[in-house]
């Protein structure tokens, strides 16, 4: 393990790496926006098809940030989807842009009703930027998903103000007959209020990003991504009154060029500062990691490898099972999807053991004190022996869990449809949750008679989670804490499993509940689409054990209750 002082100073560094690249990030934003002014002042000349340079340029610029967003952004919750919507906002931006100035004729209707689709990224940008803070996780719940149908309703209906302005000019107001249009208008109170609308959007989306990151460090960095938007307002502002310096008589910068920016720049900071996850320091993981593994390729070239690992030969690599670098240090190789993983096991400790032990050997002469010695062997001996059985009752009575995980893994590597694996995948998770549970019932009951019913009842709720994952819903409901047998517990909790199991094909939902009534503990399981007794196999042993089980059936659903008996002191 790395010392606390390590993470610290770590973590110190990352965040002087942060700012650092932030600064960087501006710098090179603002300087590709500048770019545009060539073509924008007519330094060049204004002629096909040099007039369109700045179009082709900004498109290009944001068709890199769809690829960009699709590659850098973690595929987390609806995150990557909505920004890459965002990115897509800013190339139609740029591509209205582009047609009103170079495809229509100028202050035409056409013209005019490309400048309202303006309005459409300008309206649903920071409405995506929102929808891609809120599913930076699927755990939005009903609430969010009613906010969100509000928002976009409100901004939908005010695009389609914009677009029908010509009938009642509450956005734009023009000279009669739409004399001279495009230069000779004022701003109506629609105008002020999409405005306002735009960057409320934007600062609930700051808000929410920063509610939603976990990382404490970078939530106090706030204020980084504010910074683009009050550079935008700022230059905004100054295309809106004419105040933006001039050369050729023609402004510098114009209003989709600055809008562009801001959008980039507003999410290239949160992901620099950490306020959204990325697909970036895997390999600095690695690096710190204090286990000596390595991932290779098929071919054997390393990926990724963590500073403690050696590097391996060709036969090394190549070796099966388990093989020794030195005298002191095991190898042991996995295949996983696409290569290998390395990982190296010290047994430097065991093997300085056995020297003192051989040592100690050498050195007693005396009877007595080699009795003593073999027997404090044989109580090292009795208490392997008995983690050994321990480990071979629970490969035992999980095996057909264990069979079927490796069955439905094969199945999954074999097949090349998603849907199929991710069944198989989620299929492995429900019996592997069980395997996990039942071993930790029997490690705990190892030392004690009584086991808290609030066990049975966690072991339960992992597996009915990973049972509605699977695509059949599940839920427990119970907060006893009623100390009950340890065997009463462990059977229960067979019994549930291989219930389930057998029902997989016609079970639609399953229900658990723990209570305990009048001193008596009572556990009740429903079972949807099971229409027979489905603890019928194990009537028998759950009596003889203690456990008086009931049934019954209404419709196609199987209720089932089990008498555990009265609480016992631990």
């Amino acid at each position: 393990m790395l010392p606390a002082s390590f993470y610290a100073m770590e973590q110190k560094k990352k965040g002087q790496l942060n700012q650092n690249e932030v600064l960087r990030s501006f710098l090179l934003f603002s300087f590709l926006l500048l770019l545009c002014i060539v073509a924008d002042v007519e330094i060049i000349p204004d002629r096909f098809p040099t007039r369109m340079i700045t179009s082709f340029y900004f498109l290009a610029l944001m068709i890199a940030l769809v690829y960009y967003f699709a590659e850098r952004i973690a595929a987390r919750g609806n995150l990557r989807r909505w920004l890459i919507a965002c990115a897509f906002m800013l190339v139609l931006f740029i591509l209205f842009r582009a047609i009103k100035y170079e495809a229509v004729i100028p202050s035409s209707v056409r013209a005019r009703y490309m400048w309202y689709l303006y309005y459409l990224p300008m309206l649903f940008t920071p409405l995506c930027t929102l929808y891609a803070t809120i599913g930076i996780n699927d755990k939005a719940g009903t609430t969010w998903k009613w906010i969100r149908r509000i928002l976009g309703g409100i901004t939908a209906a005010l695009f389609l103000l914009v677009l029908s302005n010509d009938f009642h000019q509450m956005v734009f107001r023009f000279q009669p007959g739409f004399l001279n249009w495009d230069a000779e208008y004022t701003h109506r109170p629609l105008y002020y209020a999409i405005i306002v609308w735009s960057y409320l959007l934007y600062v609930l989306a700051l808000i929410t990003m920063v509610q939603k990151c976990r990382l404490s460090a970078a939530r106090k960095k706030w204020w980084i991504p504010s910074i683009p938007f009050v550079i935008g307002i700022v230059l905004q502002l100054l295309i809106s009154l004419g105040k933006m310096p001039r050369i050729n008589g023609k402004m510098i910068l114009q209003f989709p060029e600055v809008t562009c920016y801001m959008i980039a720049l507003f999410w290239e900071s949160c992901l620099r500062i950490g306020l959204i996850p990325t697909n970036k320091g895997h390999g600095e993981l690695m690096k710190v990691c204090s286990l000596a593994l390595q991932i290779t390729d098929r071919q054997g070239t390393p990926a990724w490898r963590s500073e403690t690992a050696a590097e391996l030969t060709k036969e090394q690599k190549e070796c099966e099972g388990t093989c020794y670098l030195n005298e002191d240090t095991e190898l042991y190789r996995e295949a996983i999807p696409g290569g290998y993983v390395y990982w190296q096991n010290d047994i430097s400790e065991l093997n300085e053991t056995n020297r003192e032990l051989e040592e100690v050997h050498s050195r007693l002469a005396e009877e007595g004190e080699l009795i003593r010695l073999e027997n404090e062997l044989k109580e090292k001996q009795i208490a392997i022996t008995q983690r050994t059985r321990l480990y071979e009752l629970i490969a035992k009575k999980t095996l057909p869990q264990s069979e079927r995980i490796t069955k439905l893994a094969q199945e999954a590597l074999e097949t090349a449809d998603p849907d199929l694996r991710k069944k198989k995948t989620e299929l492995i998770c429900f019996y592997g949750a069980y395997v996990k549970r039942y071993a930790n019932l029997i490690l705990l009951a190892e030392n004690t008679e009584t086991l808290s019913l609030a066990e049975l009842g966690m072991a339960m709720a992992e597996s009915l989670r990973y049972l509605g994952s699977a695509g059949i819903p599940g839920d427990y409901l119970g907060n006893a804490e009623q100390r009950v047998l340890a065997r009463k517990v462990i059977l229960l909790y067979e019994v549930f499993e291989k219930m389930i199991e057998d029902s997989l094909e016609v079970l639609r939902a399953v229900y658990v509940t723990t209570q305990a009534k009048d001193g008596e503990i009572l556990v009740k399981m429903t079972l949807e689409g099971v229409e027979k007794d489905a603890c019928a196999p194990w009537k028998t042993e759950l009596e003889e054990a203690g456990i008086l089980p009931a049934y019954e059936l209404e419709d196609d659903v199987s209720y089932l209750r089990f008498r555990l008996g009265e609480e016992v002191d631990g």
